[in-house]
């Protein structure tokens, strides 16, 4: 039973037939304020607790999807996404139809490579053994690591780790460390004259891909290296480190179009590299033995 206070305080009127409920301006302006605030407060529960918060659980096995799948000439690409992205942004950005556009006989797998692996370093062990061991089984033969942003670090981990293994990379706007150690490769003149530190910590990321890359690019003239391809918005925050390692590579091995750190960027610059004729060119060609891996461009003499 209401007490006499309650009855002596009406409630908001109902609307009258016919007629909406007028919703309040905060009300209405509420979901907007939280979707703006959502990034802000991301960002500050990064800074907080090392986005312990927000890393997705790296998953065993390691979730992928075939997208084309391998075909006779024996050559798949394995797709890495960047820190934050799905493994599906590469078939929403429409790769495997552009790769048929471009004539190139190719699989396509689509690995959930993202952050959460990283941070508990199993993202090369678990590429092998979830990803790229059953596309073997499947019938791949020459393997490229395809990697747009923190993917290009997972793409050349792996090369490392399975030097061996890897006909070719594609590395989509990669991000190549932070400004020390790229300013240190520039005083030092090139990569091949940069040395690295003897000891280099286990987070130290910039200095480690460097070393990776030092490595990469000065066995450039063996029969078993594979050729690297760069590819990068000229609006892209990290296009700095891309054109210092730009520098390193052959001209035809090194795409830049205007554009940022974004997916319409990254498909048209696989479009790009794609035409260039070279990705999976040893496998549609199928070469003697003696000749696999061995890449004769007009590039090949690297740039000074």
């Amino acid at each position: 039973m209401s007490s006499p206070a309650d009855r002596s305080v009406p409630g908001p009127a109902p609307p009258a037939p016919g007629r909406r409920a007028r919703r309040s301006p905060a009300r209405t302006l509420l979901p907007h304020v939280a979707a703006a605030l959502a990034p802000v407060l991301a960002i500050a529960l990064c800074a907080s607790w090392g986005c312990s918060l927000l890393v997705p659980p790296a998953r065993v096995p390691m979730p992928s999807k075939v997208l084309r799948e391998t075909p006779a000439s024996g050559c798949t690409a394995i797709l890495l996404p960047g820190r934050w992205d799905r493994m599906e942004r590469f078939e929403e950005a429409g790769f495997p139809e552009r790769a048929e556009q471009a004539g190139v006989d190719m699989g396509l797998i689509e690995a959930a490579a993202h952050i959460g692996y990283y941070r508990e370093r199993t993202v090369v062990p678990r590429l092998e053994q979830d990803v790229i061991g059953p596309a073997r089984s499947r019938g791949t033969r020459d393997l490229w690591m395809v990697g747009t942003s923190l993917g290009g670090i997972g793409s050349l981990l792996y090369w490392d780790a399975h030097p061996d293994a890897v006909a070719g990379l594609v590395l989509i706007a990669p991000y190549l460390g932070e400004d020390e150690v790229l300013e240190e490769i520039r005083l030092a003149g090139s990569l091949r004259a940069w040395q690295p530190p003897a000891d280099v910590a286990e987070d130290d990321v910039g200095h480690r891909i460097w070393r990776i890359l030092k490595r990469l690019l000065g066995a450039s003239s063996a029969d078993s290296a594979p050729p690297v391809f760069l590819a990068f918005g000229t609006g892209d925050d990290f296009a700095p480190g891309h054109r210092l390692l730009a520098r390193e590579l052959p001209t035809d091995r090194a795409f830049e179009r205007p554009g940022g750190h974004d997916w319409d960027t990254w498909a048209a610059l696989w479009s790009e590299v794609l035409a260039s004729g070279e990705v999976c060119a040893d496998a549609t060609a199928s070469p003697p033995p003696a000749d696999r891996g061995r890449r004769r461009t007009p590039g090949d003499a690297r740039r000074p």
